[in-house]
């Protein structure tokens, strides 16, 4: 039987702003209620597959029921701020979905809802109404259903009579007894569901009920229905649907149609959806890509390319391993425009391999084009390849752009900037990622074919070359363009400097501390056991929560999907009152040192430098600062015992020194900088205290 969903836009658009919050565009747009409501109509489209859809939006400005009652709805917020804005924006969406939409001046959605869907029973249909709207329970029938997609919930005929105790048809009589604060019905005030069931099913229906109000046997019941038999009529029509709205809508109107995947890719696009546009990316018909990628393996293509370069190109190493330090060079692929891309096979490893170009021969030719400060170079993470070319015997210099820097600069707040995501939201190209390229076969790119590497490869360089053209204009619009020159760029050699410097560690020392601590960590093991009665699994949370809650009796502070916590904070709270918990926190805190620092660093010790080589990142935090990883260094303990041992273990060569150092107050210097405040100028002019000065302004003392 062919299937008809009907959406009610306005409760759709409201429960998609609510679920999601704090979602917005590079330009601050807020667009959480657009990204909510469009994945809300794709899922519904794909899991339902309906054969007619439609989308019903309330208007703006009184309806009918408020010539009735001026008080109607009078009690609704007004729409938030964050979400005025976004409606439009849906309604563009939903335009470009092909979807039809309905909406009458004078009329509510629930009205135009309710006709369409009488209209299709009559003709066969199996209607479903997306609605959150309780309203809607009175066009219920064995072919009109009300679905709630967000929890995959139907309610039919049956729930209705189970849930309401009446038949739908009669669900505004009871909302003309009970009343309906969310919509200010009225009602007869002092008559609750339950008495409005009740008295129905005594009575029959509602006009009888009222015609022979004296026979009701509750006193209070009596009085509240004497009282307001015209409120309750108005009630009743209040609540009671227009199924005769003057509208023209025909049922083909509403058949399914295939939406203008090109115009919801620009919109994708302009809203960063990116997980949106990869969903739609293989429905919209592939964009013919005039790319020309091609292989490099012979010395005349190899130095006549070269030569032909003039004063930019993008450029992309292929390796053997994700950290630069450890990785070995496989290929290069530059483009020297968007539309030409070359790939230098050096190091491929598999039966059938093609002759190669030798390492030697190709790094030669190519150091004098990736050394010529006057040849701007554009990459992706432009200082990993630095680093790996470094490791090859090459200064590459002259680093221009790079398009990972540009996407964070221009939304800090996104979560990843990597560029199958950015080529993705940007150009509407659609990447093989790295690891659908390797799969679950091949150790490494070493073993990719030489023809599927040319392809991936030489993609990345003309995204990267792409990307730099759509990037460029967008950071000068919006001023970023002195941070990238002249912060930004510069920072990417000083950070790969350090990077191949790396850090030394006593690999011995670290030895006796892991030794030492495993005979502590097992000493304090044992008066565990002591304190708990009896041996168990420490690490299990399952085994700790019997042991804190069932054979101690202490009191649970907090519940999880698991059982009740034993997390840090409610360990410390616990401690206060048994030793146990206190054990605990020592052991898991002495075990986090030893597995995480004392056990862990050794194994990264680089075996060709002997030293630990981290990543700095300038492109996760939000608000700019660098981030270490692989590992991360900026967490090495420093408080305690074992803290300022284990800080010990970074050594350096005799004849040099660690220097530490840390920003003071540097948020507040900005504030004041910003501010002028001439109060604060001063305290920091005066190399005074902030805090000792502010509390001192505040209570009205002296600082001695």
């Amino acid at each position: 039987m062919p299937t008809l969903y009907l959406i009610d836009g306005n409760s759709y658009i409201y429960r998609a702003f609510y679920a999601i919050r704090n979602l917005s565009g590079s330009d601050g747009t807020p667009t959480n209620a657009i990204f909510g409501f469009t994945n809300m109509v794709l899922k519904l489209l794909k899991e339902k597959k309906p054969d007619y859809f439609g989308i019903v939006f309330d208007m703006p400005g009184p309806t009918h029921r408020h010539e009735m009652f001026e008080a109607y709805k009078a009690n609704r917020s007004a729409m938030p701020e964050d979400l005025v804005p976004q409606v439009p924006l849906i309604k563009e969406i939903v335009n470009a979905f092909n979807i039809f939409t309905v909406e009458k001046q004078g009329y509510e959605a629930d009205d135009i809802l309710g006709m369409i869907a009488k209209d299709a029973e009559a003709e066969g249909l199996d209607v479903f109404i997306a609605t959150g709207d309780k309203d809607m329970c009175q066009v219920v029938s064995p072919k009109i259903r009300l679905c709630d997609t967000m929890k995959d919930k139907i309610t039919e005929e049956k729930d209705v009579v189970e849930r309401y105790g009446v038949k739908p048809s009669q669900f505004p009589e009871i909302l003309a007894l009970m009343g309906d604060a969310s919509d200010n019905i009225p009602g007869a005030p002092g008559i609750g569901e339950k008495t409005a069931v009740k008295l129905l099913k005594e009575f029959g229906n509602l006009d009888n009920l009222i015609e022979n109000h004296e026979k009701i046997k509750n006193t209070r019941a009596r009085n509240a229905i004497a009282g307001n038999i015209e409120n309750i009529r108005l009630s009743k029509e209040l609540a009671t649907l227009v199924l005769d709205v003057p509208v023209d809508v025909s049922i083909s109107d509403l058949k399914v149609r295939e939406p203008e995947w090109d115009r919801l890719l620009e919109y994708f696009q302009r809203f960063q959806f990116t997980s949106l546009m990869k969903q739609i990316q293989q429905k919209k018909t592939t964009v013919e890509d005039k790319t020309e990628y091609i292989t490099v393996l012979d010395k005349k293509t190899l130095e006549e390319t070269l030569a032909s370069i003039d004063d930019e190109i993008s450029i992309d190493t292929e390796t053997t391993s994700a950290s630069p330090m450890d990785a070995m060079l496989v290929g290069i692929s530059f483009a020297i425009n968007p539309e030409k891309a070359y790939y230098v096979p050096i190091a491929h490893s598999y039966d059938g391999v093609p002759k190669q170009l030798p390492k030697d021969y190709v790094i030669q030719q190519m150091k004098d084009v990736l050394e010529d400060p006057g040849i701007s170079k554009t990459g992706q993470n432009i200082k990993y390849d630095l680093i790996v070319l470094r490791n090859a015997g090459v200064d590459l210099k002259g680093i221009g752009f790079d398009t990972m820097l540009a996407s964070y600069l221009l939304n800090p707040n996104k979560s990843t900037h990597n560029l199958t995501d950015i080529s993705m939201e940007h150009l509407g190209m659609k990447k093989l990622s790295f690891k659908e390229l390797i799969g679950k076969e091949r150790k490494d790119f070493s073993e990719v074919p030489i023809n599927e590497a040319t392809r991936y490869s030489g993609e990345d360089a003309a995204a990267t070359l792409k990307l730099k053209q759509h990037f460029e204009p967008e950071i000068i619009k919006e001023g970023l363009d002195e941070l990238f020159r002249e912060i930004e760029i510069p920072l990417i050699e000083v950070l790969a400097d350090m990077e191949t410097a790396g850090i030394k560690i006593d690999t011995a020392l670290m030895e006796t501390f892991s030794n030492k601590m495993g005979k502590e960590l097992s000493s304090i093991e044992q008066r565990i056991y002591f304190t708990a009665g009896e041996e168990f699994n420490i690490n299990s949370p399952k085994q700790l929560q019997e042991i804190l809650f069932e054979k101690l009796g202490l009191k649970p502070l907090k519940k999880t999907k698991t059982g009740y916590s034993t997390n840090i904070d409610v360990l410390e709270q616990l401690a206060l009152q048994h030793e146990l918990p206190k054990e605990i926190i020592e052991y898991r805190g002495l075990s986090k040192l030893k597995n995480t620092y004392v056990d862990a660093l050794p194994r990264l010790v680089n075996p060709k430098t002997g030293r630990v080589h981290t990543s700095f990142n300038q492109t996760v935090t939000a608000t700019g600062r660098l981030s270490s990883s692989d590992p991360n260094m900026q967490n090495i303990p420093v408080r305690g015992e074992w803290g300022k041992k284990i800080r010990g273990a970074f050594i350096v060569e005799p004849g040099n020194l660690l220097l530490s150092s840390d920003y003071s107050q540097i948020e507040l210097r900005i504030f004041a900088h910003l501010s002028e405040d001439k109060e604060l100028v001063t305290v920091f002019k005066n190399d005074g205290d902030v805090h000792t000065t502010t509390a001192c302004g505040l209570f009205g003392v002296k600082s001695e």
